[in-house]
């Protein structure tokens, strides 16, 4: 058996036992405080000091870091693409397939450059290591 809810004396309704979590007692989010635009704009400053840092690094790879500032590509042709899918189509781009397959492909173009640099950095640091260890590669064995 678990613990009776509470209920309402003038109703049978179930009344809330923990009124400071009782969403009344909240005032409303502002619907434009967490607008996607906003947000998406307000996320680039952020990514901004994140490729600030990243450029300073002298251990990232030159193929990741292209791949991170491939991805400022991919935020300046989503900003126009989404205008005209609203403008000129009254679509959210997100609808508009040919438009929104076409600015994500820059994502998709960001990802791989990404991954290819890190890739790149592990093999060329494995490589470094059994080189300085003096190890050498083993070598398959016909059968």
């Amino acid at each position: 058996m678990g613990l009776p809810l509470p209920i309402h004396p003038r109703a049978d309704t179930w009344v809330c036992p923990y009124p400071s979590i009782h969403p009344s007692t909240h005032p409303p989010i502002h619907p434009e405080m967490l607008d996607k635009n906003t947000l998406f704009a307000i996320s680039l400053f952020p990514y901004l000091g994140f490729l600030w840092f990243m450029t300073r690094n002298r251990a990232t790879p030159r193929l990741a870091l292209i791949g991170f500032y491939t991805l400022l590509v991919f935020v300046a042709i989503t900003i126009p693409a989404g205008i005209y899918a609203k403008v000129g189509l009254r679509e959210e781009l997100a609808n508009v397939d040919w438009l929104h397959g076409g600015a994500e492909a820059f994502l998709t173009l960001s990802n791989v450059l990404v991954v290819l640099g890190f890739r790149q950095a592990v093999v060329q640091g494995r490589a470094g290591a059994a080189a300085a260890a003096g190890d050498r590669p083993p070598v398959s064995q016909p059968e």
